[in-house]
């Protein structure tokens, strides 16, 4: 499988952030980091890793709450299955987000710039586990 590396430089602005994904329903060990997310409005993406780096980007997307919207990614209502099948996974998942100030900054410049250098696509080939 060709994977896509996100470049090393990430966060590629002041402010962006990086955080571990893990929730507790899906994690041997009950551990959940997801409580950690800010509940601003934002932009966050969902990565996952290989061989410890970010890689294959699976979604980008504006919210009102990083972190309610990464926890709905987790639930059954969540339409694209295939990423829903990864959320769910043993693969370690990483969100990458931005506060944003919805008076100050072009939300839409911003989700076309991050969707532009992420390329984010979800495939059941990324899903797999080797």
């Amino acid at each position: 499988m060709t994977h896509i590396f996100i470049d090393e430089t990430f966060p590629f602005k002041e402010n962006d952030k990086t955080l571990l994904l893990i929730h507790r329903g899906y994690d041997i060990e009950k551990r959940d980091t997801l409580d950690q997310l800010p509940s601003e409005a934002g932009i966050v993406a969902i990565c996952g890793r290989v061989n410890g780096r970010l890689a294959n980007c699976r979604v980008v997307r504006l919210t009102d709450n990083i972190q309610l919207t990464v926890k709905k990614l987790y639930d059954d209502s969540e339409a694209d299955s295939c990423l829903m099948a990864f959320m769910r996974s043993i693969k370690t998942k990483v969100a990458l987000y931005k506060i944003l100030d919805e008076q100050r900054e072009n939300r839409e410049e911003i989700l076309v710039e991050w969707t532009k250098i992420l390329a984010p696509v979800c495939t059941e080939e990324m899903n797999k586990v080797y």
